[in-house]
This record gives C-alpha cells, structure tokens and sequence, in this order.
C-alpha cells in the first residue's frame, strides 16, 4: 500500500511541476511578444556575389499563422496537430534599389522568397529563400537576400527554368 501511495504522491508532484512550467514558459512568451511593438517594419536587401543591389526582383514574404487544431488527429514522431495558414505579408516588386520594407502584423516566424530577373526565357531564373525565426525579427529588422547557401541559418538558393521575362512564379499567380 504504501508503495502505490509513493507513486501517486510522486506523480502528482510531477504533475504539478509540468503544470506550473508549462505555465511559466507561456507567460514568458506572450510577455515577449507584448515587449514587442507590433507591427514591426522589416527591410529585405537582395545583393549579388559583390555586394551590388539586384534591380528588378520580385519577393514574397509568408507568415506561417496558426489557426486551430485538426480533429481526429494522432501525432506520431514529434508531429503537431495544428492547422496553419500562410498569410501574405509581402508580395510584390522589390524597390530597384534592391531593398523592400514592410510590416509584418503576427508574432510567428517569416519565410522570404526573392526571384530573380530573368533575361534569357531557355535560362534559368534564381530563387533566394530564407526562413527568419521569431527570435531574430524580434532583435534584426534588416535582412539580407543574396546568393549563399546555408541551410543551418535558413539560407537556400534555387533555380528553376524561366518561361517568359516577368516571372509567372509558383503560388504567385494573382500578382502576375
């Protein structure tokens, strides 16, 4: 008997740790998120290999927003029920000094897509994307678009076959 009581006695002080923490760590969260000033206006550079503004590129910039929990839903593996939409911060032309600002309005993380001009229609256009996470818009409002590579930091460069001068880009229909 005693040996079920310890158990009990044990678990509901687990439980009662988890609980409190998982408490804490959201009331941080939001506190974070309140410490911030949203909207927060963000600037996007898209550079070359030299350091040279890339005149007439197009980006789109994502914010991933959660909107609910899907039902009947098992998570296997780390997996997460939640349902998310992507809302459309930016879409449009980059200034031709190769820098864009807008504000992002939601305390998530951001994802950039910049493409690049594409002269020769049997060519191949260039596609630069960066996932920027919540804690580095919440210290960095200027972020650079340029040709490296560096998964580990979110950085990936792409190419796909140009079809006509102004890219008819994937999922960028209703701009163009």
């Amino acid at each position: 008997m005693t040996i079920i009581f310890k158990s009990v006695c044990r678990f509901a002080v687990f439980a009662a740790v988890a609980a409190l923490l998982s408490g804490c760590v959201s009331e941080l969260i939001s506190a974070r998120q309140q410490a911030l000033d949203l909207p927060l206006q963000i600037t996007i550079r898209v550079l070359d290999e030299n350091g040279q503004p890339i005149p007439d590129t197009v980006a789109l910039a994502i914010q991933p927003l959660n909107v609910g929990e899907k039902l009947f839903c098992i998570n296997f593996y780390g997996g997460s029920c939640a349902t998310f939409w992507n809302m459309h911060v930016f879409k449009g032309e980059v200034g031709p000094d190769g820098e864009e600002t807008f504000p992002i309005k939601y305390a998530t993380s951001l994802t950039v897509q910049v493409a690049l001009p594409c002269s020769d229609p049997k060519g191949n256009r260039r596609y630069f994307t960066r996932h920027i996470k919540w804690s580095d818009l919440s210290t960095q409002r200027v972020f650079i678009m340029d040709g490296d590579w560096d998964p580990a930091k979110g950085y990936y460069v792409g190419s796909l076959p140009c079809s006509t001068t102004t890219p008819p880009l994937r999922g960028w229909d209703d701009y163009y």
